[in-house]
């Protein structure tokens, strides 16, 4: 009777363990999950920095040239001022 109650035991202790195992690999895939997808969301910050870098820096050209674009039509107004003027100053 005492065998058929330790058997009965440890059938019940293999099947808790097995429990407690099966629990542990279902916690270990959520975990590797959680990190592959922490790991996806790092990727697209450092993407989304590179893109704005990129996207910054050609804003930055684009003002530099519209600057001199900008400057040279004032120049060339003050210019086409300064010949009017000379014209009615020189007969």
């Amino acid at each position: 009777m005492q065998s058929a109650e330790r058997k009965k035991l440890l059938e019940q202790f293999q099947n808790q363990m097995h429990a407690v195992i099966n629990q542990g690999e279902a916690e270990m895939e959520k975990m590797r999950d959680s990190e592959e997808k922490l790991q996806g969301m790092s990727e697209l910050e450092e993407s989304h920095v590179e893109q704005y870098s990129a996207v910054h820096s050609e804003l930055r050209k684009e003002m530099a040239i519209l600057q001199k674009k900008i400057l040279m039509d004032i120049q060339q107004q003050e210019m086409m001022n300064v010949r009017k003027q000379l014209k009615t100053l020189l007969p």
